[in-house]
């Protein structure tokens, strides 16, 4: 299998991924924790990537732990404005997440009516279903009081595959990731 090396920026750990499975996310910035460090990588994903040139800037968290580290079964809702936990169910492809509103669209998933907050539009997650696994990558679309991975604001153009035990909180309230 043709596979490329890349290494954590900070602790230098070095993990080997699948070509095929970073081609499918080509043109997007992506953001990973590496598994030894902890430590939060970014990674643009382009043609010279692919092609084995300009490592030096390649910092991932994949490889020998590649079937753990992204696989999610669930995402859990907690809202202060409810008493109970909620499955969160995404349709494939990209939904937007964010309060209710009179006008919907058909991807909208409505997290809250009361929670002020939360944008109309917060956020959007991407689940990602292949080979027996669920991935799922979040992007802030330019809320009002952001979108925060384990209490990390996401940047604006920034897009970040979820990990399972991720807390994601918008406004005041929290998606759980788990496996």
């Amino acid at each position: 299998m043709d596979t490329i090396t890349l290494s954590c920026d900070h602790c230098g750990k070095e993990y080997a991924y699948p070509k095929y499975k970073l081609s499918a996310h080509l043109g997007k910035k992506v953001k990973v924790r590496c598994k030894k460090c902890n430590n939060q990588n970014h990674l643009q994903i382009d043609v010279s990537l692919l092609n084995g040139e300009n490592q030096s800037h390649t910092d991932i968290y994949f490889g020998e732990t590649k079937e753990r580290s992204l696989n999610i079964k669930h995402l859990i809702l907690h809202d202060p404005a409810r008493p109970e936990l909620v499955p969160l169910d995404l349709e494939e492809g990209v939904n937007i997440l964010g309060r209710k509103t009179e006008e919907e669209s058909p991807n909208k998933v409505n997290i809250t009516s009361l929670d002020q907050t939360v944008s109309r539009n917060h956020c959007q997650i991407e689940k990602v279903s292949e080979d027996g696994s669920t991935k799922f990558l979040i992007k802030d679309l330019g809320s009002t009081n952001g979108t925060f991975i384990n209490e990390e604001q996401l940047t604006e153009e920034e897009e970040v595959f979820l990990m399972p035990e991720d807390t994601v909180k918008l406004g005041n309230v929290e998606i759980k990731a788990t496996h």
